[in-house]
């Protein structure tokens, strides 16, 4: 442990610079946490919890305008706080707060500004990789500052997790393409990425336009274009699969799933998106 702790240590003094830009991303996002409480002002966290809520006795969320991994994802923390909560009732350990919705809410808050803050980390990555340090250090600062990451870094939404989903498929993406990772498990590892971002939220499925971007711009005439299409292939067929094993009510539940039920089937989101209340949309 305290050989670990030194090399922390060590890592945080080369990259002073870096985490200082973490801390102001933390610091900005934690700042105001509490926003709108006790109401709940934004569409999607009711819908998370309500959703997550079920969990205790299936693990149907019985919605599927949004991927079940989403509410999977948040109901891991929320469920989790819920049985924290009911033993320390057992032990008479309780207040109103406890009893109120607003602890799961701010747990699932927080979980999101972790999130903001690795997305911070990997743009760092990725816009040191593609250029400099330097470079990838005003990158991290921009995205710390950003008024709209900040805004939305203090909720759970589906956008938030699939932000650092996405910057870790252009990482990826980076390995493969401009570091000519061309193997199997790059692509395994960039389809497994595929899969998760598109069990975030639906419509990840366009990033595999930026695998296609860096194709056609890094391109290397050394690797057989034959083995790349067979690892693509390959890549798309494992998140997929992974698409399947994250959200297995799209299969158990079909007939829910392609369907047009208001807040329930996927082709309802299509059909209503930004035509609904949100009184509507949440209950």
């Amino acid at each position: 442990m305290m050989i670990k702790l030194s090399i922390l240590k060590e890592k945080i003094k080369d990259n002073k610079v870096l985490f200082f830009i973490l801390m102001i991303a933390l610091i900005f996002r934690i700042a105001g946490i509490n926003h709108g409480f006790p109401l709940f002002l934004k569409i999607d966290e009711p819908t998370t919890v309500f959703t997550a809520f079920k969990f205790g006795s299936t693990l149907n969320p019985g919605r599927f305008d949004w991927p079940s991994f989403h509410f999977y994802f948040y109901g891991f923390f929320i469920v989790g706080l819920k049985a924290i909560i009911l033993l320390f009732e057992k032990v008479g350990l309780t207040n109103n707060y406890l009893q109120s919705d607003v602890p799961y809410f701010l747990i699932s808050r927080l979980v999101s500004v972790a999130l903001s803050i690795a997305t911070t980390y990997v743009i760092y990555l990725n816009s040191a990789k593609l250029f400099s340090k330097n470079i990838a250090l005003i990158s991290a600062l921009f995205f710390a500052l950003l008024p709209i990451a900040v805004y939305e870094g203090h909720f759970f939404r589906p956008d938030i997790l699939l932000m650092l989903l996405s910057s870790v498929y252009i990482y990826q993406n980076i390995r493969i393409f401009i570091e000519n990772r061309h193997t199997s498990k790059e692509y395994l590892l960039l389809g497994i990425i595929m899969g998760l971002a598109v069990s975030s939220k639906y419509n990840a499925f366009l990033l595999a336009i930026i695998s296609l971007m860096f194709w056609i711009v890094y391109y290397n005439k050394e690797i057989k274009f034959i083995n790349c299409l067979k690892n693509f292939f390959i890549s798309i067929i494992i998140s997929i699969v992974t698409f399947i094993i994250l959200n297995p009510f799209i299969i158990i539940d079909f007939e829910h799933f392609w369907s047009t039920e208001p807040t329930v089937g996927i082709l309802w989101q299509f059909e209503n998106l930004g035509k609904v209340e949100s009184s509507d949309y949440v209950f």
